[in-house]
């Protein structure tokens, strides 16, 4: 988002290698970002042996379409009383970014809580709190994982 990771431990790498994950439109980049999340939660991934463009496949029916998608990857969805993108969840997520100093790289193409970009906004709000130790930030961080993410991240999964 606005500021640069300076550095990460597992965890952020992790949650580095699930944004790259969520945003990868090509074989090549689902190749790249299962391999790397592989390293990283010491499981083994053949890049001889997988057909990336089934997992392309398999992605786009899960998380992006053009039929209906399986497990829409925004909090929006889960939160509104009317399954869709772009309420008052969306806008809520926008105004959090922006209390913190974040502005997304994919405003006006991705809708604000899709969830590579909040993702991306934890990642960013941990490094800065651990940083900076500010205790608004810590409590901003935890509301957006505790009260916000933990409220549509399972029903996600368990789709």
């Amino acid at each position: 988002m606005a500021e640069k990771i300076e550095f990460l431990d597992q965890r952020g790498r992790i949650l580095i290698c699930l944004m790259d994950f969520f945003l990868s439109r090509h074989p090549s980049e689902f190749a790249k970002a299962c391999i790397a999340l592989s390293h990283e939660c010491t499981a083994s991934v053949s890049v001889a042996t997988t057909h990336w463009q089934d997992v392309e496949f398999a992605f786009n029916k899960l998380f992006v379409g053009p039929q209906a998608i399986l497990a829409p990857p925004f909090a929006s969805v889960y939160l509104e009383s009317e399954p869709h993108v772009m309420g008052e969840t969306t806008l809520m997520v926008r105004h959090l970014y922006q209390t913190v100093g974040l502005v997304s790289p994919w405003k006006g193409k991705i809708p604000d809580d899709h969830i590579s970009l909040e993702l991306d906004a934890c990642l960013h709000m941990r490094q800065g709190f651990l940083k900076s130790g500010s205790s608004q930030l810590c409590d901003i961080y935890s509301y957006f994982l505790n009260e916000h993410m933990a409220r549509w991240i399972p029903d996600f999964w368990l789709r």
